[in-house]
């Protein structure tokens, strides 16, 4: 599991002691979607047998800005209560990885979602 994967998986599971059931549900709903797009089960991560590797990310130390754009996509992504806005949010990760921008409707919508 690549560390933006782990720190996404750390999120999701800070969200399931939410007092509200639809986000604590959500939260571990897109716990178990990432523990099974990397091919992991919860035995794996409770056994500690997850290996975490520690890739460059595309924020450096030096960038701030980058660093806040990761940072809200996985607080968007914890916060995400349907289908479309978890997908919204790893397209997201996924353009930012590629190109390393995002739009500004892009953010707009990231803190939509996260603000809510």
């Amino acid at each position: 599991m690549n560390l933006a994967d782990f720190n996404r998986l750390r999120a999701f599971m800070a969200r399931t002691t939410s007092d509200a059931d639809p986000e604590a549900l959500t939260a571990i709903r897109m716990a178990n979607r990432l523990l099974a797009e990397n091919d992991l089960t919860w035995d794996k991560v409770f056994a500690r047998t997850v290996k975490v590797i520690d890739a460059i990310e595309t924020a450096t130390p030096d960038d701030p800005a980058q660093e806040n754009i990761s940072s809200l996509i996985d607080e968007a992504e914890a916060n995400a209560t349907n289908d479309w806005e978890a997908d919204f949010c790893a397209d997201v990760r996924r353009k930012l990885a590629e190109r390393g921008s995002l739009t500004e409707k892009q953010v707009d919508k990231l803190r939509e979602i996260r603000d809510r």
